[in-house]
């Protein structure tokens, strides 16, 4: 999700962190990753702000850059036919182990373009399946499956028995993430940038669940939600209770709510009680 590369002191504290500029913040999206170059003068740097900046605990080897900056420029900008996304959906559909299913979505993800994942329609099953790769690589069911219907979005099967999810995304309002600069673009990134994102949560949370809450959805069925709104790690603690009050709601009506944020997953309620608990969603070595 984030590599941050500390400059030399003692002129200037620079980070220039690899900043997902695009919704699904995983390794094998890391092509459509933008650089972000985090600086200020060092007198300007107070106490406060440098403790949010040091705590973001996702730090991977800069050397990754180099790598990113020419993948995306490796992947393949043609639109995918009906053909193909038919085949893709079907492909994903199979019972699949975890992992050999994050492999395979993270490898159809990393051969397509920004303005293509995005600006295609008809490809909003890939996102879904990026969730779905997450949360069954974290909880390990025997097997894992995209469900190309209405609902639900994937499930899982354990000793025969089968678990439904529904599968979203919040982020800010409007958003539109194909016109989002690329690879090529840079842009200052702030502690003020953090801090908007994170006060963000809540409203984006609401829209969310109000949405699924307002579907009605039969007893039993899971909550998977992909919070896009990181913040380095710097709003862990503060964060989650807020996330919990504002995926209340959807409490009563889901077994268990799931957030994916900061480079893990949460789950925060389960059968309508508070019940939380914490997997890594990122690989070692991974800035995802």
């Amino acid at each position: 999700m984030v590599a941050i590369g500390l400059a030399p002191l003692p002129t200037c504290i620079r980070f220039t962190t690899i900043c997902l500029a695009q919704p699904f913040r995983t390794v094998a999206a890391s092509h459509r990753l933008a650089l972000v170059e985090w600086g200020m003068p060092r007198r300007a740097i107070s106490r406060r702000d440098f403790s949010v900046y040091s705590s973001a605990r996702n730090v991977r080897a800069a050397s990754f850059h180099a790598e990113l900056m020419r993948a995306d420029y490796m992947t393949n900008s043609e639109r995918l036919s009906k053909q193909k996304i038919r085949e893709l959906q079907e492909e994903l559909t199979m019972w699949t182990a975890p992992i050999a299913f994050r492999e395979r979505v993270d490898e159809i993800v990393l051969s397509l373009r920004r303005e293509v994942f995005f600006g295609q329609a008809g490809l909003a099953f890939l996102r879904d399946a990026w969730i779905a790769s997450r949360v069954a690589s974290a909880l390990l069911p025997e097997k894992v499956r995209l469900v190309c219907e209405e609902r639900p979005d994937f499930e899982f099967c354990s000793g025969g028995m089968i678990e439904q999810f529904e599968a979203t995304e919040a982020d800010r309002a409007g958003r539109r993430r194909g016109d989002e600069p690329t690879i090529e673009r840079w842009w200052w990134e702030t502690v003020e940038h953090c801090r908007d994102r994170f006060e963000a949560i809540p409203a984006a949370l609401e829209r969310v669940v109000s949405k699924k809450v307002a579907k009605g959805y039969q007893s039993g069925v899971s909550l998977a939600i992909y919070l896009n709104l990181n913040c380095y790690g710097a709003y862990v603690n503060e964060g989650l209770p807020i996330i919990a009050n504002a995926t209340a709601p959807a409490s009563q009506q889901f077994k268990n709510i799931f957030v994916i944020w900061e480079r893990s997953l949460y789950r925060l309620w389960q059968s309508g009680e508070r019940a939380v608990a914490q997997w890594d969603t990122a690989r070692p070595n991974e800035p995802a």
